[in-house]
């Protein structure tokens, strides 16, 4: 699948949260809220997922805000693919609350009900 990443000036980051391996962003794209979040998978050990959130932990500790920023970019990277594919059906929508799941092997979306924790 090619990936057009969005026109960032489109873009305007609210909230994020990191730590205790879960990745949440609040940002708006256009005219539609997202709600993107990352959590441990405890069903998949070796995934994407975990792999991106040990290293944000692991800078954490480091204190290394290069590192985690550039960890915190590809989170949020992995979702420009999923949102540019279902961009029409979000559109009008108050909030969209998006999550991804490595299943079967493949990183796959789902919809969420969590609310945004600071």
């Amino acid at each position: 699948m090619e990936v057009n990443f969005p026109e960032w000036n489109l873009v305007r980051p609210l909230q994020s949260s990191t730590g205790g391996f879960m990745f949440e962003h609040l940002f708006d794209y256009g005219n539609v809220r997202y709600h993107d979040r990352i959590q441990k998978n405890h069903n998949v050990q070796q995934c994407t997922e975990n792999n991106l959130l040990s290293q944000v932990d692991g800078f954490f500790e480091e204190k290394d805000l290069g590192s985690i920023e550039d960890v915190i970019g590809e989170c949020f990277d992995l979702f420009w693919p999923f949102i540019q594919l279902h961009a029409e059906e979000y559109d009008g929508q108050s909030i969209v609350r998006l999550q991804l799941i490595t299943v079967d092997g493949e990183l796959q979306l789902f919809e969420h009900d969590e609310e945004f924790k600071e």
